[in-house]
Order: structure tokens, then C-alpha cells, then sequence
């Protein structure tokens, strides 16, 4: 779902790569929600550390393909993948923050419905 809101709301170079990249974040989110983070500090930033590591795991994954596509175009020394590479981070952070501030409220409103 999130590859074909990526279609609609990008300029992407090459179409479709979402399809790709987003189903490699969703499969380390899956993961990552499977290890135990219930101790200490960990257990309020684990919202934060695994929506930054899926989102990061998704642009890589874009970046890198992309990297790969081209590779063999005549570019010399392309800074577009400095840029990528940044985008991908300030992404990472921007989700990883707005994740963290919505999870505890969500999850509390959740348990109250129980």
C-alpha cells in the first residue's frame, strides 16, 4: 500500500521501484517487532529505533537498486546519491519522531477499548 501512495505523491526516475523497496521495510519492521525491547530505556524508544532501522531499510534498499540501474550510465561522479542518502536519513528521523509521539496515546486508547 505504502509503494502505491509513493507512485501517486513521488517523481521518482525509475517507477515502481517502491514496490521493491517498501515491502524490505515492512519485512524488517515484522522482524524487529518480534524481538523482545521490554527493559528500561529501550521500551520507550523501541517505537522510535524500529520505525528509524524500517524506514532506513526501505530508502537504502531504494538507493541502492537505483545506484544499481544506473551504474552504468554515462554519470560521472553523481552527487544525487549524497542527496539520497540524506533524504533517506531526514526521512527516517521525521517518521521515527512522529511515530514515537503517537504510539503511546494509540496504544493507551487501544487498551481502553478492551
Amino acid at each position: 500500500m505504502a509503494a502505491a501512495v509513493c507512485q501517486i505523491t513521488t517523481k521518482s526516475l525509475i517507477p515502481y521501484l517502491n514496490f521493491v523497496s517498501e515491502p524490505v521495510g515492512a519485512i524488517v519492521v515484522g522482524l524487529l517487532t518480534m524481538i523482545r525491547m521490554d527493559f528500561g530505556f529501550v521500551k520507550y524508544a523501541r517505537p522510535f529505533l524500529i520505525t528509524f532501522i524500517g524506514t532506513c531499510a526501505s530508502g537504502f534498499t531504494y538507493i541502492s537498486i537505483f545506484k544499481s540501474l544506473t551504474l552504468f550510465m554515462a554519470v560521472k561522479k553523481n552527487p544525487a546519491f549524497a542527496y539520497l542518502t540524506m533524504v533517506v536519513i531526514v526521512t527516517a528521523l521525521a517518521n521515527a519522531i512522529l511515530a514515537t509521539v503517537l504510539y503511546f496515546p494509540l496504544k493507551a486508547t487501544l487498551a481502553k477499548d478492551r
